[in-house]
């Protein structure tokens, strides 16, 4: 297990250097729009999303260039857009789960305080609506907005069915509204830019979709077999949010969480869950490419299948 992880992190550290000249272009104009801040918290910022694997950003480089869609300021704006989004979920999601350790290095509501996490967190949503305003394009704005209202849905229902096991229906609804959405957002507003072509839109959407659910069904099973992992390990089981496996271990076993810790944690770590939980992703996985099929095969389209096969281990 670890030295599959070790080999997909070296295999993904690899196509994303490919790319690097347009994430140090994200990184500058990152950098810029947090100039008022302190300098210290300039710098702790910049360190956070840095620490990032920006997947969202390295996924609509390669959807552009598949399509022959030249990288513009545009696109990198939209890339930001999404990254800030996200990061400003993180900072307030850390709060409420009052975690410590993110991307292997301290929370900043454990560096600083619980105000200081929530008040950078709101700015950085505040800056990507800035930034989102500046496309001047009303159907972009609604989708965004769209998106960061269903994440907030699904971290209250999440809050809601807290040490609750979901049905597998509930938890791929779960995964739409926390990942899916927002790289919908982004594909849309690629699409609205520069896809005039209403099925390859829809296409492409679907992909979106499909990718994010495989993305946060993987980012849930790491949190329980990812011994490499930045985020202390089995954090989100001990807070109470199930992932695939725990649903699948409860059809075994109706009274799971009446168990001691110890044993229903041995008992959703069983190799028979966990291939449970990937088939899942590998189901979504597939369904993404085949949205995909019918885009012209290139090194970029390459790359991009070879980071979906990374999810699929």
């Amino acid at each position: 297990m670890v030295l599959h992880l070790l080999n997909n992190i070296n295999k993904y550290e690899q196509i994303k250097q490919k790319y690097s000249i347009y994430q140090d272009t994200f990184y500058t104009k990152i950098n810029k729009l947090f100039y008022q801040l302190s300098s210290n918290f300039n710098n702790d910022v910049f360190e956070f999303i840095n620490k990032s694997k920006n997947i969202r950003s390295l996924v609509l480089y390669l959807i552009s260039l598949t399509n022959k869609i030249k990288i513009d300021d545009n696109i990198i704006n939209i890339c930001i857009i999404t990254e800030l989004i996200h990061n400003a979920s993180l900072l307030h999601d850390d709060v409420v789960d009052d975690c410590e350790l993110r991307r292997g290095i301290y929370t900043f509501n454990k560096k600083y305080d619980n105000k200081i996490a929530c008040l950078l967190g709101d700015y950085m949503l505040t800056i990507a609506v800035t930034e989102m305003l500046n496309l001047n394009y009303s159907r972009i704005n609604k989708y965004y907005n769209r998106a960061i209202k269903h994440m907030c849905i699904g971290e209250i229902k999440q809050y809601e069915s807290k040490y609750k096991i979901i049905s597998i229906k509930e938890y791929i609804q779960k995964c739409i509204r926390k990942t899916s959405l927002l790289y919908e957002a982004q594909v849309y507003a690629f699409c609205c830019l520069y896809i005039k072509n209403y099925s390859k839109t829809i296409r492409l959407m679907k992909f979106a979709r499909y990718f994010g659910i495989a993305f946060q069904i993987k980012d849930d099973l790491n949190n329980i077999i990812n011994e490499n992992n930045k985020k202390p390990k089995l954090s989100d089981i001990k807070n109470g949010i199930y992932n695939s496996n725990v649903i699948y271990a409860s059809y075994d076993y109706p009274n799971l969480l009446k168990k001691q810790e110890k044993e229903y944690i041995g008992i959703i770590k069983r190799e028979k869950y966990t291939n449970k939980s990937k088939k899942l992703i590998q189901k979504y996985i597939k369904k993404a490419k085949k949205e995909l099929k019918e885009i012209s095969n290139s090194s970029y389209k390459e790359d991009l299948f070879t980071i979906m096969d990374m999810f699929m281990l």
